[in-house]
């Protein structure tokens, strides 16, 4: 886990608006780690 995981990880969203820009975020996140491997 990088820095920036933990950052997000300790600083929930704490709005639907944020929340749903949190999901899309990890949603890209994840393809982009997947298309690294």
């Amino acid at each position: 886990m990088n820095a920036q995981t933990h950052f997000i990880t300790d600083n929930h969203p704490s709005t639907a608006k944020d929340q749903s820009e949190f999901d899309g975020f990890m949603d890209d996140r994840a393809a982009s780690l997947d298309a690294d491997t």
